[in-house]
Order: structure tokens, then C-alpha cells, then sequence
């Protein structure tokens, strides 16, 4: 009884340390995407400006209304680059480095190049398909020997998403260490505190609850555009 109550304290420590990475992997890819998206916002607005400035109406009456919306738009403009810049310069390094960390701290228990697979391979434990990393690993192996990976990950994915919050309670206090261990430096935009409720937290990683191969190809990204 002793022997396996042990078992089960190891399978549940293994599930837990998959899911914090998982949330943690998703937190950056999510913080990633929406910096984003503030940089493609600069030359939409540079080019809002421009279209104001060629189509500026000749008479003085019409043109003080304009100058108007040029000045406000140059303000938005400002704006925009000034977030861009930040977010390039200072936002995206620290999320690499971020990334870097997390990889190093977890990259006993999986190697990033397995990160894709993050979904099928909790799905293998919370089901009871596996007991070990080891035989999760065989496991996965075999579903890509026989070009079987894909369907599975959509289904593992989907299970997951249905099961988010069993999951997530599951973990218990150890949900509020998960998040804010990578929130704190990850950027400004996210800073979450010890003091957010447990409610709240649930909510924040709702939000980083992607699937893995979303989550990975936001990483990709990261890595290689900018």
C-alpha cells in the first residue's frame, strides 16, 4: 500500500510539473502575441497619418478641421512607436530569456524539441494511459512512427480544453506558484501578485491554456522574427 501510494504522489507531482510548464510556455507565447500585435499597430497608424496629409482639403475652412485630426493622429502615431519600441527593445528579450529559463528548468522532464506534444502527453497521464515519463515518451514515439501524432494531439488537445477546469483544480495552491513564478518577469503588461485571488489566477491561465502547438509556434515566432 505504502509502494503504491508513493506511485501515485510521483504521477501527480509529474502531472503537476507538466501543467506548470504548459501554463508557463503559454503565458510567454501569450505575452509574445500580444506584443505583437503593438508592433504591426505602428505602420497601420503611420500609414492613417499619411492618407490625412495627401488628402488635406485646399480651402482654410475645411483644412482647420484636418490639421485637426492629422495632430491627433500624429499623437497616436507617437504613441504607437513609442510601445513598438519598448516592446522590440526591451519586452521581446526579456521573454526569450524567459523562455531560456523555463526550458532549462523543466528540460529533465522534457526536451523543448517535445514541447508541441505537451497536450498528448498530459492527456497520456490524467487518463491513466501512462505511470512514468518513459512510457509517455515511448508512447508518443509510437504515434509518430505511425503517423498518428496529429489526430492524437487534436484529441488530446480537445480533452484538455473540456476538462480545463477539473485540471487547473487539481492542482490546488500549487496553481498560484505556477503563475506567478513566470508572471513577474515575463513583462509589465502581465505582473500578476501573490495577493490575486484564486479565482483570478484560474482566470489568468485560462487565458495561457493554448494548445501546445499554438504555443510552440508563437515561441518559433519569438525566436525567429524579431
Amino acid at each position: 500500500m505504502i509502494k503504491e501510494t508513493d506511485n501515485k504522489a510521483e504521477k501527480d507531482g509529474v502531472i503537476s510539473d507538466l501543467v506548470t510548464l504548459k501554463l508557463g510556455l503559454g503565458q510567454i507565447s501569450v505575452a509574445f502575441s500580444n506584443g505583437e500585435k503593438s508592433v504591426k499597430n505602428e505602420p497601420l497608424r503611420e500609414k492613417e497619418l499619411t492618407c490625412l496629409i495627401d488628402n488635406l482639403p485646399k480651402s482654410s475652412k475645411d483644412k482647420t478641421q484636418a490639421l485637426q485630426e492629422v495632430i491627433k493622429a500624429q499623437e497616436v502615431l507617437d504613441q504607437a512607436q513609442g510601445v513598438a519600441k519598448f516592446t522590440v527593445q526591451t519586452m521581446f528579450p526579456a521573454l526569450r530569456q524567459q523562455h531560456k529559463q523555463l526550458c532549462e528548468r523543466f528540460k529533465l522532464l522534457l526536451h523543448p524539441s517535445d514541447h508541441d506534444s505537451l497536450d498528448y502527453i498530459i492527456y497520456l497521464f490524467i487518463t491513466g494511459r501512462c505511470d512514468s515519463m518513459k512510457e509517455a515518451l515511448q508512447l508518443l514515439d509510437e504515434e509518430k512512427r505511425n503517423n498518428r501524432l496529429i489526430a492524437s494531439l487534436n484529441s488530446a488537445t480537445e480533452y484538455l480544453s473540456r476538462n480545463f477546469s477539473e485540471i487547473i483544480g487539481g492542482l490546488g495552491d500549487k496553481l498560484s506558484s505556477a503563475i506567478s513564478s513566470y508572471s513577474a518577469t515575463v513583462s509589465s503588461t502581465i505582473n500578476l501578485q501573490s495577493s490575486l485571488t484564486r479565482g483570478a489566477m484560474k482566470d489568468h491561465a485560462r487565458e495561457s491554456w493554448l494548445s501546445s502547438r499554438d504555443i510552440v509556434e508563437g515561441l518559433n515566432r519569438l525566436r525567429g522574427d524579431y
